[in-house]
């Protein structure tokens, strides 16, 4: 079951994060449009772009795609990576301006080079699908690297994807995802923890370790992430990294197929096959304890080859 194992976990995950750019986050903590306008008149370049964002969302004021090129544009021109980084996405999905691909990775990377983590990702993304210009892969992950090297998780999570996946050209390599793997994961991120336990359980990147691999699937299933809890469940059946124990591989399955996540149900029904009627009761006894109830496999069960 190892390999179906791997493709569950980290298959198909980030078909979202690679579309066009998102708008990038205000530089300036958020703040009355009244006021904001004020600083923007007097000069303040970060006041401008936090009330374009506004005005590009519709957030306390009338979406208004002019004043928001109005005030970035300036901004931009003047080498402000916040602008520049607005002005590419108003480029990139036509916002106010005509619909220029070209030109809006031009000053997405403008603001990426200025530092702007958000752009960065951004870039990454934009060499990656070829929007702009023609796919590169190489120039694609450098820009997440980067943005990822700032803390962004969601660059992180994207080059995990990436090189367990294979895809936008990118040579499939699991031990290159280690590194940030282990940032994704120590900050907290559920997925990404079932992602690090999944290194250390098939020796990606780092000596094989079925009781790390165990520890951080625990901490992902205690966070609701129900591919973790199916990665749990799967060390207690199988006696990875932890002792044997049908009975709590019984109660993490239950957890993860409660949310319809199919794997689960599957191999709760295959694991229902060895249980004996005392492990059963025992299950469903913590269920109820934590107020569930036992989750009814649907169909015959489906063994892995």
């Amino acid at each position: 079951m190892k390999s179906h194992h791997l493709l569950f976990v980290l298959g198909g995950l980030f078909g979202s994060l690679c579309a066009l750019a998102a708008p990038p986050a205000n530089p300036v903590p958020p703040a009355n449009p009244a006021a904001l306008e004020k600083l923007a008149a007097a000069g303040d370049r970060d006041a401008a772009c936090s009330l374009a964002r506004l005005y590009l969302l519709g957030q306390g004021v009338s979406q208004d795609f002019a004043k928001c090129l109005a005030l970035i544009q300036p901004a931009a021109e003047a080498g402000h990576a916040k602008g520049e980084a607005l002005y590419g996405y108003l480029l990139l999905h036509g916002k106010g301006v005509p619909k220029d691909e070209a030109k809006g990775l031009l000053w997405t990377v403008k603001a990426a080079e200025h530092g702007d983590p958000t752009a960065q990702f951004n870039a990454g993304n934009l060499f990656l699908k070829g929007i702009g210009t023609k796919p590169d892969p190489q120039m694609g992950i450098a820009w997440l690297e980067k943005a990822a090297n700032t803390g962004r998780l969601d660059a992180q999570k994207r080059l995990i994807d990436l090189y367990f996946s294979g895809v936008d050209g990118v040579k499939v390599d699991e031990s290159q995802s280690a590194p940030w793997a282990r940032m994704a994961a120590e900050a907290g991120d559920a997925w990404a923890q079932t992602a690090f336990g999944t290194l250390f359980e098939f020796g990606y990147g780092m000596p094989q370790d079925y009781a790390q691999a165990a520890h951080w699937y625990r901490l992902s299933a205690q966070q609701g992430h129900a591919r973790g809890m199916y990665a749990l469940a799967r060390c207690y059946a199988e006696g990875l990294g932890r002792p044997r124990d049908p009975v709590e591989a019984y109660y993490w399955l239950n957890r993860g197929a409660a949310q319809r996540e199919t794997t689960c149900q599957n191999y709760l029904a295959e694991l229902l096959l060895s249980l004996s009627p005392a492990e059963i009761a025992a299950g469903n006894a913590r269920l109820a304890a934590e107020g569930m109830k036992p989750v009814k496999p649907a169909g015959p069960p489906l063994v892995a080859p």
